[in-house]
């Protein structure tokens, strides 16, 4: 019994011992076996799903190897290229020599191909499939980087890549069955046409990718979507949330029409429009790359908008704020989504802290960046439903400081809902001691030098970046934008300055930091190079200066005609510009919220109103122009009349002289006579 298992031990340690040296044999062998020196592939045509194209292979054996005639070699293609059917004998030919035997293959990835002769090292050979209608019957496959290999038994496997190119869709389409941002449920209805060489087969894909948010699934069941009225058969998945793949369920040709529709409804494909405005979606296949369409939805604003300072003093530093307002009916957010508020200039600093900006009661544990100085944009860490209430809480240690005083506007809005507006009152300071000043007070006169000097104050101090508002008469200011370095402040140029509200103010980014009770001097440099103001007409004329902190003060600049001695005819005071201009300004470096889909109509209301002002104070400037027209013509009618009073009187005058000259000639004639007499 004893012998018995020993010998069968034995037996086993043989066959591990014989495997062993089998496979040390065949690593070493394949350790030993080179790859080609040269493996490239060139088709005819490099456009996916082109059928019946030649494909022209290079290959260079390595030094010391050679391929016998009859050698078997398989070239591995990317699915798609290699037709079903065996390959006819004479469709293929190696280094010019047609093949003799049919070339098989397994109908999907790979032929093998029977070499019809003897190949040698050293030089390249030139391995094609024949194209055309009658060729080798390959059909390219769809669009991107492709692999190809060859295998030989005597040589290593050697690869090459190819890259094709997808046509474009055609007529690309959209349409839902409701627009309004944040609905769920909703129907939608793709459209395009395939391109000539398009063609998808069964269970090929369609891709398409929608904003965040549409697809509200990781699967979306087969039989909710639908392709030229056919319900899919397969599960569609969602790739990070952005992007569907369908399998077609039905044969696609090219230069075809198709439809798909995702079901809408509570059995449907559950997609909810995206947040409100202009948005971008794609749609590609397999065949056909990547097109583009928009489509815009529509939102309503946040409801019951407020914004609360803990301190109503303007430029009141540290300042704890809170924004509430409630969702739409359709608002509802995820956590991620944007909370996105506008505050006047100054109010938010560059930056805030992670952990000092709350919602609803929960912390922002990311920092927040202020754009273009006005706007917040803050990603909610909580979900949000629909018609829900929201309370935005600013820390003092969020560094949030209140603006200058009077009555301002805040805006609040979402990536579901447009913008809500909310109001707050502040009480403060206005600018002290301004003064203005200029190189010339000749009318009309170009290109001269102003000076504007005010005291900021005890809370008005100014950051590196704050704003100063200056504004003149009209026609003070260029058409175009100053240019960087032509204005100064406290002697440091500016880098930045634009202008606003029909170009009668200038904003001006101060390049320094300013005080408290601190003396600021604005200097709009003269000459041809300089900032390019030009005076006013005659009369006494109004400047006002402010920041974004201390309130507005008006100042008075006297302009005289070139013959001062002479008085104008009709001093014109200017009239100065209303108290409330301007807290919102016209978006001078786009710190408002996009225009798409905000609907405000108090303000839209408000705008109406300031052009039908605007629209009268032209009519009345232009009655006034038609009736200086009329007093000319009548002043020139009135001189005409009395060029001709005064030419009747020369006429009077001169008849006089002739009558005075006929009497003397008669009183010449009676002398002669009595002469004659005597």
């Amino acid at each position: 019994m004893r012998n018995g298992r020993k010998f069968y031990y034995l037996l086993y340690i043989a066959l591990i011992f014989a495997l062993f040296s089998s496979w040390k044999v065949t690593a070493l062998n394949a350790a030993e076996l080179k790859p080609l020196d040269k493996f490239e592939v060139i088709p005819s045509s490099n456009v996916a799903g082109e059928p019946n194209v030649e494909y022209k292979f290079i290959l260079k054996l390595p030094e010391g190897t050679t391929l016998k005639k009859g050698s078997k070699v398989k070239f591995y293609f990317p699915v798609g290229i290699v037709p079903t059917n065996a390959i006819p004998a004479g469709k293929i030919t190696v280094d010019g020599v047609a093949t003799t035997v049919e070339s098989k293959g397994n109908g999907v990835s790979y032929i093998e191909v029977t070499v019809p002769v003897a190949l040698t090292s050293g030089r390249d050979v030139e391995v094609v499939f024949t194209g055309g209608s009658d060729g080798a019957g390959l059909t390219n496959p769809t669009y991107g980087a492709k692999t190809f290999t060859f295998i030989s038994s005597n040589l290593a496997k050697t690869t090459a890549n190819y890259s094709f190119v997808g046509q474009p869709i055609n007529s690309l389409a959209m349409g839902v069955s409701s627009e309004q941002a944040g609905e769920i449920n909703v129907e939608y209805k793709w459209s395009f046409k395939t391109s000539e060489y398009g063609k998808l087969a069964e269970e090929q894909f369609i891709y398409i990718y929608a904003p965040k948010g549409v697809f509200t699934q990781e699967i979306i069941p087969a039989g909710k979507i639908m392709v030229n009225g056919v319900p899919t058969k397969k599960d569609s998945t969602v790739s990070r949330g952005l992007t569907v793949r369908i399998p077609s369920p039905v044969n696609i040709e090219g230069n075809q029409q198709v439809e798909v529709v995702f079901l809408g409804g509570e059995d449907g494909a559950h997609l909810r429009n995206p947040g409100f405005g202009m948005k971008r979606f794609l749609l590609w296949t397999q065949m056909n790359e990547k097109e583009t369409v928009y489509y815009t939805f529509t939102g309503v604003p946040v409801q019951e908008a407020s914004v609360v300072s803990v301190s109503k003093e303007a430029g009141e530093n540290n300042v704890g704020y809170t924004f509430s307002f409630a969702t739409s009916a359709y608002g509802a957010l995820s956590a991620g989504d944007m909370i996105s508020l506008y505050a006047p200039p100054g109010v938010f600093p560059d930056a805030i802290p992670a952990g000092k900006v709350l919602v609803n009661g929960v912390t922002v544990a990311q920092d927040l960046t202020v754009s273009n100085y006005t706007v917040l944009k803050i990603p909610t860490p909580v979900n949000i439903g629909n018609s829900e209430k929201i309370e935005i809480t600013f820390l003092p240690e969020a560094g949030l400081r209140n603006p200058s005083m009077g009555e301002k506007k805040f805006l609040i809005w979402t990536d579901m809902d447009t913008r809500g507006t909310a109001v707050a009152t502040f009480d403060g300071k206005t600018v002290q001691s301004a003064l203005v000043s200029s190189s010339s007070n000749i009318a009309g006169e170009t290109n001269v030098a102003y000076t504007f000097e005010f005291t900021t104050s005890d809370k008005g101090f100014l950051r590196k970046g704050d704003w100063i508002y200056v504004y003149a008469p009209s026609g003070v200011l260029p058409n175009q934008q100053i240019a960087p370095g032509k204005i100064t402040v406290n002697g440091v140029p500016t880098t930045f300055a634009t202008k606003g509200n029909g170009l009668t103010y200038v904003i001006i980014f101060s390049p320094v930091s300013v005080g408290n009770n601190e003396r600021v001097q604005i200097v709009f440099q003269g000459g041809e190079d300089g900032a390019g103001l030009k005076n006013p007409d005659v009369g006494v004329k109004k400047f006002i200066v402010w920041t974004s902190f201390d309130g507005k003060a008006a100042l008075n600049q006297e302009f005289v005609a070139t013959t001062p001695d002479v008085p104008p005819a009709n001093p014109v005071e200017e009239t100065v510009p209303p108290s409330d201009q301007p807290d919102v300004i016209d978006d001078p470096v786009n710190n408002l919220p996009p225009g798409e889909g905000q609907n405000d109509s108090s303000d839209k209301e408000k705008d109406k109103e300031k052009d039908k002002e605007k629209d009268k104070e032209k009519d009345k400037e232009k009655d006034k122009e038609k009736d200086k027209e009329k007093d000319k013509e009548k002043d020139k009618e009135k001189d005409k009349e009395k060029d001709k009073e005064k030419d009747k009187e020369k006429d009077k005058e001169k008849d006089k002289e002739k009558d005075k000259e006929k009497e003397k000639d008669k009183e010449k004639d009676k002398d002669k006579d009595k002469n004659k007499g005597k």
